[in-house]
């Protein structure tokens, strides 16, 4: 049988109506042991009526028959065959024969649709002993049916508050009325509600028959609509917004509202709810605009929403809201609306209250904006005042600055003696430094304003580093403070940045450097730069640059303001090593342009390490020539970092390189190639060697005083070796190789006396402009000159009114090939341009009378007038400012040269605007 029909009183009867089984239900029913009814005649256990047989329930077995058992009670039997010569037999009681006959198939239809509806089927006795759990029943409640389950047991399982309320299930039950029960139970963590049904059938008061079904989701659904009705309800209480309904009846228009409506309105709860005694209440100015209103929403069914004032029976006028929706019947008449009152009244007070703070505001506002823009004013005049003063300032140093370095620049061009030609190097480098010392005060202005430009070339760092310590091996020494450098060979021969900016980073790290490591009682000073190349990936490479010192450290506080212009540690610090405070501002804005880092690591009393990484794109490989088959290296201990460094530098440029011992070395070889690293000149080995040299050497000191040096080894090259970088070392063996065929030639004195008036000269009619221009021989440039072949056609107009200024650009460009006409100002050099044809104008910016600006406006409009090619104008002038080269370029000038002025200005510029006749 079906787990249905297990629950049912049930009796299987023989072909000749023997009882052969019988189920508990049967047996309780009929409150009889299967004893008493296995084996017995149906006919014997049961009287019928109407003198109905057994043969009579075979042969109607649609029917309901209705019998006696033992006489005591009557009962339905429902007979159907289940299979052959046997037959089933429901009983039920009489007064609860609702049951319909059951065949095996629908039997199984309702079994199936029971456990589809998820419904539970449960019957107990009165004694909570003899119960019946169906298998629906136990997957409801998440057992299995094999385990079996007691009354005790199911109740067990139920949440403790809910198992009293179960426990009295049964007994405060109604006759003829159905129990129902709702409780909890945790299932796996979860909990979990159900619904209890029970009903005992009337005349048969032993087992109570009752369903089971899980209302989790319906509690959860009315807790969450519960929690949003309330929470609905905090929110137009804290909104305060109330709900309004009007409803047409009888032909008139009623007005119901809710507690927070009558919050707001303060209506007479007893007053005519016609909405006319809403409308009275009605600010006088705004009753007409609602009334309006709400007549029109009621007409077209539109949303109806009008903002008023409401005056309440307490005399306090409100401001409001009123917003509602129209409904409309079958015949589209309206009939109703629906709809909430905002209270805005504070809003309204906030709104006042903020239009009244709005109007003080813009009051104070424009006579704040009047102020700030006197002070705008003010300050772009003073700030205009200083970009005067800073251009003019500029262009006055610049000026005497211009003789001194093209002096310097043409002494470079006779042949000197190696330390003749030192001092002029090293004073050519110097009065470079001392410009761009100026330039710093230039660039702070020009980094604050946002207007410093990078101006990139490829050039040679590793002699931009030696020019560098050019400056500052001398100085260090002075200091008593050890100053070396350490170059990697993996350096490039070029790089592309800006140069000038990398010299002042560079200029400005080592001067601070030596200045705070300065040699004292406790220690020797001591400054040591690093220099390195990293691959970033395969475009971008890093320079890398760590200058080192063992000087008096910087604080955890002064390091996050040091990067500030004019910051210094202290006073103290000012007073004792000077300086500006300008040079760690200008390089970490440097750098910052360049989009590089510049890292610090110092400690109080032991040291700085500053770290400049700067990223470059373009970079040319270094391709060294061997100049030298071997090379000796003479030295006390090669095992020296400097040595080391020498050793690598040195291998570079020749097929093997030789150390050797002092000791170890008989006398020196005038066909070999030596370098000399002498440690002790103290030494009579070392100094008697050192007056055997000839011109094949190369003396590096390690310490000591190199006066004495070079006063021994007039005409021998000589150097610091703990300053020496790829460049100078490949400089000193180029020297070597050309000792003896040098041929530069030689100026004459009066190329520097700068008090006589100059003889024009004018380039050879023959040559094109590139080989007039420059020859080159070694380190120096040659420029050839074209004194026995001068004209008195002078193709170069110079407009300068500084005497010192005209004598030297003349001679650079005597030195360059070219003749010129000097005027002394821009008055001059009109009428010379008007009489005399040139090819070229160079010009000075500033003169008296007229300056070169103006100069140039009178050109171009005569030129334009007369439909003249316009000839080149090159500004020659001291400014540097930002703008400066814009500024001339937008007078009409060609081109713009800053001073001081080289020959190699001069000849990249002319270069570009000349053409010989």
């Amino acid at each position: 049988m079906s787990s249905l029909l297990d629950a049912l009183p049930l009796l299987e009867v023989t072909e000749n109506g023997e009882v052969c089984a019988a189920n508990s239900p049967a047996c309780e029913l009929l409150n009889v042991t299967i004893d008493e009814l296995l084996g017995k005649p149906l006919a014997s256990l049961f009287a019928f009526t109407q003198h109905v047989s057994y043969q009579c329930i075979k042969m109607n077995e649609s029917k309901n028959i209705t019998a006696y058992f033992k006489n005591r009670f009557p009962y339905t039997l429902h007979c159907y065959k289940t299979k052959p010569n046997h037959y089933d037999i429901l009983i039920t009681c009489n007064q609860t024969c609702a049951i319909t006959p059951l065949t095996p198939n629908s039997s199984y239809i309702l079994d199936t649709a029971i456990s589809c509806a998820k419904i539970g089927i449960w019957r107990v006795d009165n004694s909570l002993n003899n119960v019946y759990f169906s298998d629906s029943f136990y997957q409801l409640i998440k057992k299995s049916p094999a385990q079996g389950l007691s009354w005790d047991q199911f109740v067990s399982l139920i949440h403790p508050e809910d198992q009293i309320t179960l426990k009295s299930f049964f007994t405060n039950s109604i006759a003829d009325v159905p129990l129902s029960l709702e409780f909890r139970m945790t299932i796996n963590g979860h909990l979990h509600w159900y619904q209890l049904l029970a009903n005992q059938p009337n005349n048969y008061k032993k087992y109570w028959y009752g369903t089971l079904q899980e209302c989790s989701q319906e509690k959860q659904m009315t807790k969450a609509l519960s929690e949003a009705n309330e929470n609905r309800r905090i929110a137009l209480e804290a909104g305060k917004i109330g709900n309004w309904s009007s409803v047409k009846r009888n032909g008139h228009w009623e007005w119901e509202w809710d507690k927070q409506a009558n919050a707001i309105f303060q209506m007479d709860l007893t007053e005519d709810s016609k909405i006319t005694s809403w409308l009275k209440n009605i600010h006088p100015q705004d009753t007409s605009n609602v009334f309006k209103a709400f007549r029109h929403a009621l007409d077209t069914g539109n949303e109806f929403e009008q903002e008023c004032r409401y005056i309440q029976p307490s005399n306090n006028v409100i401001h409001v809201l009123v917003k509602g929706l129209v409904s409309k019947n079958e015949q589209r008449e309206s009939i109703r609306m629906d709809g909430v009152v905002i209270d805005q009244t504070a809003a309204y007070k906030t709104k006042a209250q903020l239009q009244e703070i709005n109007l003080n505001l813009e009051e104070k506002v424009r006579d704040r904006t009047t102020e700030l823009n006197k002070a705008l004013e003010h300050a772009e005049t003073a700030n205009k005042s200083k970009s005067d003063f800073l251009s003019m300032m500029s262009h006055e140093l610049r000026t005497p600055m211009n003789v001194i370095i093209g002096a310097l620049d043409l002494l470079t061009l006779q042949q000197n003696s190696f330390e003749e030609q030192e001092l002029l190097d090293t004073a050519s480098i110097s009065a470079n430094n001392l410009v761009s010392i100026l330039n710093d005060i230039l660039d702070i202005t020009k980094i604050e304003a946002g207007k410093l430009e990078l101006d990139c070339i490829n050039f040679d760092f590793s002699e931009l580093l030696y020019n560098i310590l050019v400056v500052f091996g001398p100085i260090a020494h002075s200091k008593g403070v050890n100053l070396s450098v350490y170059e990697s060979s993996t350096l490039p021969l070029t790089i592309h940045n800006d140069d000038n900016r990398i010299r002042q980073i560079l200029f400005n790290l080592i001067s601070n450097a030596i200045k705070f490591s300065g040699n004292d009682k406790t220690h020797a000073g001591t400054v040591d730069i690093s220099v390195s190349w990293e691959p970033e990936n395969e475009i971008i490479h890093t320079l890398v640059i760590s200058v080192k010192d063992n000087g008096i450290g910087i604080d955890k506080d002064t390091q996050k303001k040091l990067f500030s212009p004019f910051t210094q540690g202290d006073k103290t610090t000012t007073r004792r090593f000077g300086g500006t405070g300008l040079g760690l501002a200008i390089c970490g804005r440097l750098i910052d342009l360049m989009g590089g880092q510049l890292n610090l690591h110092s400690e109080l009393n032991i040291g700085s390490t500053f770290t400049v990484r700067i990223p470059t794109w373009q970079f040319e490989p270094r391709k060294v020539d061997t100049l030298f088959s071997a090379i000796t290296l003479i030295c006390s201990n090669s095992t020296v970092p400097n040595i080391q460094q020498l050793i690598k530098i040195v291998d570079m440029f020749c097929n093997e390189v030789h150390v050797i011992d002092w000791d170890a070395l008989p006398q020196l070889d005038k066909l070999s190639t030596y370098i000399l690293a002498v440690d002790n000149m103290q030494s009579s080995l070392q100094y008697n060697m050192l007056k055997t040299i000839d011109h094949n050497a190369v003396v590096l000191v390690e310490k000591g005083d190199i006066t004495q040096l070079k006063q021994l080894i007039k005409d021998t090259p000589t150097g610091f070796l703990s300053t020496q970088t790829l460049f100078s070392i490949q400089k000193l063996l180029r020297r070597l190789v050309h000792t003896h065929n040098d041929s530069t030639p030689h100026l004459s004195a009066t190329d520097f006396d700068l008090n006589l008036v100059c003889e024009p000269h004018l380039p050879n009619q023959g040559l094109d402009i590139n080989s007039q221009l420059t020859q080159v021989c070694d380190d120096s440039l040659l420029y050839a000159t074209t004194d026995s072949n001068t004209q008195d056609n002078p193709t170069i107009l110079l407009v300068e009114d500084n005497p010192f200024n005209q004598n030297l650009m003349t001679k650079q460009l005597n030195k360059l090939g070219y003749q010129c006409d000097i005027a002394e100002n821009g008055v001059l050099g009109l009428k010379q341009w008007q009489n005399k044809a040139y090819t070229l104008i160079l010009t000075d910016c500033h003169m008296p009378e007229m300056d070169g600006y103006e100069m140039t406006r009178q050109i171009r409009e005569i030129e334009s007038n007369l439909d003249k090619p316009h000839i080149p104008i090159i500004a020659v002038t001291g400014a540097a400012m930002k703008g400066d080269r814009d500024y001339c370029l937008s007078k009409g000038m060609s081109d713009f040269i800053s001073k001081p002025i080289t020959l190699d200005k001069f000849k990249n510029v002319i270069g570009r605007w000349y053409e010989g006749a």
